[in-house]
């Protein structure tokens, strides 16, 4: 049971800092409501305990 508790623990911790980091992400969609274009721009970073800033157009 000690070493399912430290497994589970040591799984949490690891798999948290995977995700920390930088990002940018660009999306392009067609509006045809509108008959436009739309271009999406998202800038962001996360830190490794799920917080995070993100900035988008």
């Amino acid at each position: 049971m000690k070493s399912l508790n430290t497994l589970v623990i040591l799984t949490s911790v690891i798999s948290t800092s995977v995700f920390a980091g930088a990002y940018v992400e660009n999306r392009e969609a067609y509006n045809l409501a509108s008959d436009q274009m739309e271009f999406m721009l998202r800038v962001g970073y996360n830190s490794d305990m799920g917080a995070g800033i993100m900035l988008t157009n």
